[in-house]
């Protein structure tokens, strides 16, 4: 749904109450290119620092980039439409692990 369409939801249900849960895709593979790029990043240090695990990084925060944008455009509509001040928002990322060496996927 885009935020367009989700406006238009939610000016319909002025006055109703309402449940809404918004998933998201990312931060989940594969990954974007964005704004960050490997020369922007520095990875852990019990990584293999390499232009691969760099760009796979960059690439990871650049999803998380999209998911702050999304949910940011979500909050504008809610305040747009007055039902923020009465909305409670719950955030939850399930993001389980990351496919990098000392990640969940790995213990």
């Amino acid at each position: 749904m885009t935020s367009y369409e989700f406006s238009t939801y939610i000016e319909g249900l002025k006055g109703e109450p309402f449940c809404l849960i918004y998933a998201s895709h990312e931060p989940h593979a594969p990954h974007m290119e964005g704004r960050i790029t490997a020369n922007d990043v520095s990875v852990p240090p019990h990584w293999l620092d390499t232009w691969e695990s760099r760009d796979l990084l960059a690439r990871y925060m650049n999803d998380v980039e999209a998911m702050d944008s999304e949910f940011g455009k979500l909050m504008e509509v809610l305040k747009d439409n007055e039902l923020y001040q009465d909305a409670v928002v719950l955030f939850w990322q399930a993001q389980e692990s990351l496919q990098w060496p000392l990640q969940q996927r790995t213990v």
